[in-house]
């Protein structure tokens, strides 16, 4: 019997080294951040400040810190920051209207648009995307719901308010077609510039419902719960990300880098967390150039 304990106990002891020896190669193989070897891994980014191009208005992706306007915070904003701390470069904020960050990209007055941007092949060609979160729509409305919006089909014959650059227009569209299709009424569109220029438009009755991240839209019912509601949350398949200029690869691959870093030791979801933004909705990064 202490015999047969004996290579019980070997067998065991092997098993532990083995067991250690494979907790080790995985710590060795996990991705980690590697300021100090930012020459060697991208060149055409040493001594150069990124300029990162965001709207500062819309919670909880990037907005001004109340206790300090000169900040920028938010889940993408400090998503960034923390990226770029994981490269090794330093990093500027471009303010601009969300619509007015297109063509800052693609005239390289900034690097990238980080600012909740679901990706479109469309989009595809002007610039190249960094993946890391999915979308989600909320359709907001006055408090109380009077349209009694629960459904898309709900929407026939109303007023909604969509942004001029974003996603939500073109599916408005192809929203009212059905609602024809169906011998409804067809959605009547109504343009903003900003997501919070949208809400107003429901304060002040000149549309019926908004559609927008549902990060974005809780955010605000949170801030005006006398006013609004959210009446439908739709999961559209979309994929968020980060924005870069084509002639920029070196940046997209660290970016796309840095990503995978702050996935695998958990930033990211407790960036969203922070930010009221739902952690369950992060990606694998992934890089889409068309």
């Amino acid at each position: 019997m202490q015999f047969i304990g004996n290579i019980g106990a070997a067998a065991i002891g092997a098993c532990l080294v083995v067991y250690l020896q494979s907790a080790s190669v995985r710590a060795a193989e996990a991705p980690a951040c590697e300021p100090q070897k930012l020459s060697a891994k991208y060149p055409s980014l040493v001594g150069k400040t990124i300029k990162i191009g965001a709207d500062a208005e819309t919670q909880p992706w990037n907005f001004r810190d109340p206790n300090d306007k000169s900040k920028i915070v938010g889940f993408d904003a400090d998503l960034a920051k923390a990226a770029f701390d994981c490269i090794g470069v330093q990093s500027d904020f471009v303010i601009a209207p969300f619509v007015g960050l297109f063509p800052a990209v693609a005239e390289g007055r900034a690097d990238v648009f980080w600012e909740n941007l679901y990706y479109t092949p469309e989009r595809a060609k002007t610039m190249d995307f960094i993946l890391y979160y999915a979308g989600a729509t909320g359709v907001v409305v006055h408090k109380g719901n009077p349209k009694g919006v629960k459904t898309v089909m709900d929407m026939c014959g109303l007023r909604a308010g969509a942004s001029q650059a974003g996603v939500e227009q073109a599916a408005f569209k192809e929203y009212s077609k059905q609602c024809v299709a169906a011998g409804k009424k067809a959605i009547e569109l109504v343009e903003y510039p900003d997501t919070a220029a949208g809400l107003r438009l429901i304060a002040n009755d000149r549309a019926d419902v908004v559609m927008t991240d549902v990060g974005m839209a809780n955010r605000y019912i949170q801030e005006s719960p006398d006013v609004l509601e959210l009446g439908l949350k739709i999961e559209t398949g979309f994929k968020a990300g980060v924005g870069v200029n084509k002639s920029e690869p070196d940046l997209t691959k660290a970016i796309y880098e840095a990503l995978q870093v702050l996935q695998a030791n958990g930033t990211e979801k407790a960036l969203a967390a922070k930010y009221k933004a739902d952690p369950n909705l992060e990606v694998p990064a992934e890089v889409r150039t068309e």
